[in-house]
């Protein structure tokens, strides 16, 4: 099912298109169970009235049930269109007011319907607005706070529309930066710990927190290498806000650590997801990744 126009008309039918049908195919209350029982008793030779009756509520519960089936047939097509959409293109806007960028006033605006449907397939969880460190995203535009200039604030929406382009190839099943970086983060022996870390602290942290934490979540592993822990930890933290990275995972923020949004959403679609994509050699997965996934 395609949609002519601009991304913005694209996107909104499409999402419109998304809630129709995710509204009749949401499964009533023991409607399969209710058959499979109406079934038994016919097989049993009820008959009668009774046997009438339930014959036309067995009628109708097959057909609910396969109106319910092709629906949902049709709502897997819908979110394939609508991530292809977001995979390819992004938002039809107008030029910037300061730490605004309004959607373009020739082409209609992105509607809540189009964030819940996207935070729905993408997130597990509608929401009416996609925020990021950088940029929040909501049927009222684009805010980029802090973007005191052009080369900032256009920084802020190549990054967030990045992160939802990558995301969608993902999903997709597609080549894409989240799993290029997932791979180059497994090659490093201490860096799915640290990440893994930060993410659940939900806030920047000291490197000395840091090591804290990680001393208790990995003692096992950390009596084995004693010598060499607090060092291997050190360097891998300052290679994941080095420039080796095309996007880094995490940041520095004066003398703490925090992680990107790129970070974020590495760990939620590469780790959160088990979509995760394999080291390109198995016998080089870091033993210390190993033993904190097991800690969940």
């Amino acid at each position: 099912m395609k949609a002519k126009g601009s991304f913005n008309e694209r996107a909104n039918f499409l999402a419109q298109e998304y809630w129709n049908i995710k509204e009749r195919t949401h499964p009533a209350a023991n409607e399969k169970t209710r058959l499979e029982e109406i079934e038994r008793l016919l097989a049993k030779g009820i008959s009668g009235k009774l046997g009438a009756q339930l014959e036309k509520e067995a009628t109708e519960l097959r057909r609910l049930i396969n109106d319910k089936r092709t629906s949902a047939q049709t709502a897997g097509a819908i979110r394939q269109d609508l991530l292809e959409l977001v995979s390819e293109f992004a938002p039809s806007l107008d030029l910037r007011q300061g730490s605004h960028f309004p959607y373009d006033r020739e082409r209609e605006p992105l509607t809540e319907p189009y964030f819940r449907a996207i935070t729905d397939i993408l997130l597990g969880t509608p929401k009416t607005a996609l925020e990021f460190h950088r940029a929040t995203l909501s049927a009222n535009g684009i805010q980029v706070p802090g973007a005191e200039d052009d080369h900032a604030a256009l920084g802020a929406l190549n990054y967030v529309t990045l992160l939802l382009q990558e995301a969608a190839k993902k999903m997709l099943g597609r080549e894409n930066y989240l799993d290029k970086s997932w791979n180059h983060l497994n090659q490093r022996e201490y860096a799915m710990t640290l990440l893994g870390v930060l993410v659940q602290a939900g806030r920047p942290l000291t490197i000395e927190e840091i090591r804290t934490i990680c001393n208790t979540t990995d003692q096992e592993y950390r009596q084995l290498v004693t010598e060499s822990y607090d060092k291997g930890l050190a360097q891998d933290l300052a290679h994941m806000v080095s420039n080796a990275w095309q996007y880094p995972p995490i940041e520095k923020q004066g003398s703490r650590y925090g992680v990107t949004d790129f970070g974020l959403w590495m760990w939620h679609f590469c780790k959160e997801m088990g979509d995760r994509a394999p080291p390109e050699d198995p016998d080089k997965s870091p033993r210390i990744g190993k033993l904190f996934s097991r800690k969940k």
